[in-house]
């Protein structure tokens, strides 16, 4: 499994290990926007977000993929009550990322703690601290995972480090051998760059030297 660390205020995506910069290299096409909008109506939150370019860097035609969102978000999520005041007016914890998925294809899947049942994607109601939450995914069998405001969604109430280190052995089960996670670990809460490579270390992974 390869880790993905993912920063939202620079855009920058770098590979874990190799310490390689993955470039945007893919744009999302208009016509995915404009069918969003059309079908669940206009929102702040529709720009071309860098981590579905990526993902299509990496798989190419994910049409025969699987791909796993974490905390996908959902219209009814609890974090509304929990978070900041404009979230509901900009609809923030709707699954834009995964309805995008599906819109171009790919076999998606999402897990969230709010309804979800009006989706088109396969998807779970489910408490991502909850060890049974992966028990019935196959080993092996996830392309592309990805989790963007989870770590420190108002749900998870700063317990992100605690949350990686408890879903990572279940990735590592389900996602093949050549798979990506793509995350964000400064929403962990392991903001400083020592407390990061501690983690992956005593996880088993060595974050390579930044240039």
């Amino acid at each position: 499994m390869k880790l993905l660390k993912y920063n939202a205020r620079t855009d920058r995506v770098i590979d874990i290990v190799s310490g390689e910069i993955i470039t945007k290299a893919v744009e999302m096409e208009d016509s995915i926007k404009k069918n969003l909008a059309e079908k669940y109506g206009q929102c702040k939150i529709l720009p071309n977000w860098p981590q579905l370019a990526i993902m299509l860097q990496f798989l190419g035609d994910i049409k025969d993929k699987t791909v796993l969102d974490l905390g996908c978000g959902s219209a009814t999520s609890p974090d509304y009550e929990l978070g900041c005041p404009n979230s509901k007016k900009y609809r923030s914890f709707e699954p834009w990322f995964l309805r995008k998925v599906h819109m171009l294809g790919a076999k998606a899947i999402g897990i969230d703690l709010g309804d979800l049942s009006k989706e088109e994607f396969t998807r779970y109601q489910r408490d991502l601290f909850n060890p049974n939450t992966f028990v019935d995914f196959d080993s092996n069998s996830i392309d592309f995972a990805h989790a963007s405001m989870l770590f420190d969604s108002p749900s998870v109430q700063h317990n992100g480090d605690v949350l990686l280190e408890r879903i990572l052995p279940h990735l590592e089960r389900i996602l093949k051998s050549e798979a990506v996670f793509m995350f964000d670990p400064d929403d962990t809460g392991l903001r400083r760059e020592e407390d990061f490579k501690q983690f992956l270390q005593d996880y088993g992974y060595q974050e390579a030297r930044k240039a």
